[in-house]
């Protein structure tokens, strides 16, 4: 009967020591970065994280403009993960919030094209549509005056895709086509 004693309050400690452990995140780094974004004051780190963990109630409209113009960011890792944050949002941007996030997104493409083009492909692939939309808007407003032409706009994404492959590059020449002749 001691023994089972023993047993029990061995299991019971075990259990109590394994809920106060912390949580690793990725890293010791990573979780040290999560903690100072998550106790710091609201930027548009912060609000993406917390987009990506589902509570957007929480988020003012005007940490999803900060978002947006992190698209620009030299991060990758950041980059994708704002552009996951807008595209939950997509769905819910008035029509001035989506403007404003096809100035940032087209740019992102223009010196992204790859990153972009694979994000449409998995992450955005239900939002394709309004991607493609606020995509189509920007650049048939950047063509309008006529100064910069569909060739321009391939090389500058092309240059930004110089370790592309044939195939990857033949991929943005077609979606910079689609965006021409896209009509919402």
């Amino acid at each position: 009967m001691v023994k089972w004693i023993i047993i029990v309050c061995f299991f019971c400690c075990s259990c109590q020591v394994e809920e106060t452990k912390l949580e690793r995140l990725i890293s010791n780094l990573d979780g040290a970065e999560y903690v100072a974004d998550m106790k710091g004051e609201m930027n548009a780190r912060k609000a993406t994280r917390l987009i990506l963990q589902g509570k957007l109630d929480s988020i003012n409209y005007t940490y999803i403009r900060a978002i947006s113009d992190s698209l620009q960011t030299q991060d990758s890792a950041w980059r994708i993960k704002y552009f996951q944050a807008l595209n939950s949002l997509l769905p819910d941007l008035d029509s001035a919030e989506c403007s404003y996030a096809g100035v940032n997104a087209f740019s992102y493409f223009l010196h992204n094209p790859n990153e972009l083009l694979s994000q449409l492909n998995t992450t955005a692939f239900d939002n394709s549509e309004f991607w493609l939309r606020i995509l189509s808007i920007e650049f048939n407003s950047r063509l309008l005056p006529k100064d910069i032409t569909i060739n321009s706009v391939i090389n500058l994404a092309h240059k930004y895709c110089a370790n592309c492959s044939d195939e990857k590059k033949e991929s943005i020449i077609e979606f910079i086509q689609v965006l021409e002749v896209y009509e919402d």
